[in-house]
């Protein structure tokens, strides 16, 4: 097609040196080889009839922002102050100046006017490679700096340093070939294999320039000497590449481990003005959160920029709500091992004043203490940023001993109607006198000191975990069952006893009324009785009293009937009262126990617990190891001053007494 030849497109000459317009160079062509061209003038559009009546052009015209035409006037000042404003730039930056306005583009890819620009520029880059003969500075920044791909200008796309040029994947595959179609002539054109995207494709190549026109070169040459001298040359042009290619990778390494450590300085920066502006703030409490590696990861905290007032105040409702999460969750979190502490702090003061009251006075168990309303207010309701303490409870300990009776007889009340719900009859108070009102606890199978008698089980401390009907003290107990945890016994609850099975057996089979008969009656008779269970009624087979009858007291028979019958499915123990002859053996068998548990019978002054079975070393260990959780307090042969003698109570019923086979034999 011949060139156009309107009048409109010929050129007038600008002024001064911005009048150069050279064809690209970073598009190949080489700019001391193309003669200046003029800028051609646009024809100037005639304003409609709407405009020039002052019509509504102005209201259509389009919102732009920013400020344009900053650089209308940036090619009417001095060639010698351009210049030396461009030196301090870096390649890129003359790059995407060059792109901006046709005249800033004539003066930058003019290798003439502006080679010392690009020069001065390069030198502003320290440790980059030289510019290769084979690409032009335009060129080079364009390959160096730029990560659009040369065939279609798609963004990121990786860069062939052999081959001088960057091809996203689509384009790279269009410019590959197979090995077949160069053969051994690729040993003297540039050369790069393209990633394989499978083992089982054929490898293949993009060659920086054409092989046919290397071939055509190579055919041309008259003498087999110059086609040898050709191919060395291309040899040895190929080894600098690779060279090159070496030293390219090389400063983009390192450029990349330089922006990285410029970035890592920035987001610390920012880091410590975010720290530093929220703990000016008061959050300085929450430390720990803003401190974590989880808040240095939030977005609006590792972001590489800089911060500034506006950013501040764009992030601020992000990261607060963040730290009240956090603080909320640390709280949830927190809160149990917060109210074990507590607990533990009620149990020294309880012990303590435990310790201060007469042997024989009831006390409450610590857990019990806990859901009081005074002390369950300060170890729930505390702010979590207040620190419970001893002083805490200064106020609830007042109040304790007008607290604690009034406990005790809310809960006689709550095991009569125990009684109640148990027998299916009506109960009163006097109904824990009866004899048959024993109570088992729930853990009997470990429990040393059941079963109890009446009321006495409100002063049995064991770890049960039953919840009362109403709602708030089933939430508090449920939130405070970790910290009960640490006390080895939870509150006192009459869900956690029953009545032992076969004593209203045992009392009729000695003679009195179920019904009526009290512990009092049942003591003063002092029946013996031997187990007519399948199990128990015969003789002894090992130990101490073997081939002989164990038999009874009425206490013994019912702490028999918990263990031994507990469980059984048949029907209750069914008793066998001895005759006067036998019980006259069993008594005297038996008086050695009970004179001397008769002397001292030996409360814990912390738990009023009774300790089974006399003092000794062994079961004084057993009970501070499994209630108090300290086995370490006692010495060897020493008498604590933390057990006192009660009187009055009742002997503990004597164990492993027997009887010769004969005395049962007619």
């Amino acid at each position: 097609m011949p060139p156009r030849r309107s009048s409109r497109l010929q050129a007038r000459p600008l002024a001064g040196a911005s009048a150069q317009q050279p064809v690209d160079a970073d598009d190949g062509a080489d700019p001391e080889t193309q003669e200046p061209t003029t800028r051609p003038k646009k024809r100037s559009k005639r304003a409609t009839g709407k405009t020039a009546a002052g019509g509504t052009s102005g209201e259509q015209k389009p919102k732009l922002r920013g400020n344009r035409g900053k650089l209308a006037n940036f090619t009417e000042m001095p060639l010698d102050i351009l210049f030396e404003i461009l030196e301090h730039m870096r390649p890129v930056d003359i790059l995407h100046i060059a792109r901006t306005t046709k005249a800033l583009r004539g003066i930058l890819m003019c290798r003439r006017t502006a080679i010392s620009i690009w020069k001065a520029a390069f030198s502003n880059c320290p440790d980059i490679p030289e510019c290769p003969d084979d690409l032009n500075e335009p060129q080079y920044a364009n390959l160096m700096f730029l990560k659009h791909c040369h065939g279609c200008l798609k963004p990121n796309a990786k860069a062939y340093w052999r081959i001088r040029a960057r091809y996203c994947s689509r384009c790279a595959g269009e410019r590959a070939v197979t090995f077949a179609s160069f053969g051994s002539d690729g040993l003297y054109i540039p050369m790069q294999v393209i990633p394989p995207r499978s083992r089982s494709e054929v490898r293949r190549y993009i060659a920086g320039s054409s092989i046919a026109a290397f071939r055509e070169t190579l055919n041309a040459l008259p003498s087999e000497e110059e086609r040898q001298a050709f191919k060395q040359a291309c040899q040895e042009r190929e080894r600098r590449v690779i060279q090159h290619v070496i030293d390219c990778e090389e400063w983009v390494r390192k450029q990349k481990n330089e922006r990285s450590r410029e970035l890592e300085e920035i987001r610390d920066r920012r880091y410590s003005h975010i720290v530093d502006r929220l703990f000016d703030m008061g959050y300085e409490p929450e430390r720990d959160t803003i401190e974590s590696s989880a808040f240095w990861n939030l977005p609006q905290v590792k972001h590489s920029k800089e911060l500034t007032d506006r950013e501040w105040e764009r992030i601020l409702p992000d990261l607060v709500a963040y730290i009240t999460q956090q603080k909320e969750q640390r709280i949830r979190y927190n809160r149990p091992y917060r109210l074990r502490s507590a607990v533990e702090i009620v149990k020294t003061l309880v012990e303590a004043y435990n310790m201060r009251q007469p042997p024989d006075q009831p006390t409450l168990a610590v857990a019990d203490v806990c859901l009081l309303p005074p002390f369950k207010s300060v170890i729930l309701d505390t702010p979590p940023d207040i620190e419970i303490t001893a002083e805490s409870f200064g106020d609830a300990m007042d109040l304790l001993p007008q607290l604690t009776p009034a406990w005790f007889e809310a809960s006689t009340d709550q095991l009569v109607a125990r009684i109640a719900e148990i027998t299916s009859h009506e109960a009163t108070r006097q109904s824990l006198e009866l004899a048959t009102s024993w109570f088992g606890c729930a853990a009997a199978v470990t429990c040393q000191v059941a079963p109890h008698h009446g009321a006495s089980i409100i002063t049995h401390h064991h770890m049960h975990f039953s919840l009362q009907s109403d709602v708030e003290t089933r939430s508090a107990y449920a939130e405070l069952s970790f910290a009960f945890g640490a006390l080895k016994h939870g509150p006192w609850r009459p869900e956690s006893f029953e009545l032992v099975r076969g004593v209203p057996e045992l009392v009729r089979a000695c003679g009195l009324d179920p019904e009526s008969a009290t512990a009092a009656e049942m003591d003063a008779l002092d029946p013996w009785v031997a187990c007519r269970g399948s199990r128990c009624a015969k003789p002894v087979e090992h130990g101490e009293g073997k081939g002989d009858i164990k038999v009874f007291n009425w206490r013994a028979a019912v702490q028999h009937a918990l263990y031994t019958h507990r469980y059984s499915s048949a029907a209750p123990t069914v008793w066998n009262m001895l005759d006067a002859k036998q019980t006259e053996h069993a008594r005297s068998a038996a008086r050695p126990q009970l004179e001397a548990a008769a002397i001292e019978v030996h409360v814990c002054m912390r738990c009023r617990e009774r300790v089974p079975r006399g003092l000794d070393n062994m079961n004084l260990w057993h009970h501070t190891r499994g209630i108090h959780s300290d086995a370490n307090r006692l010495g060897a042969d020493s008498k604590p001053e933390e057990f006192g003698i009660v009187h009055g109570l009742p002997a503990p019923p004597p164990k492993n007494i027997t009887l010769p086979v004969s005395l049962f034999q007619c």
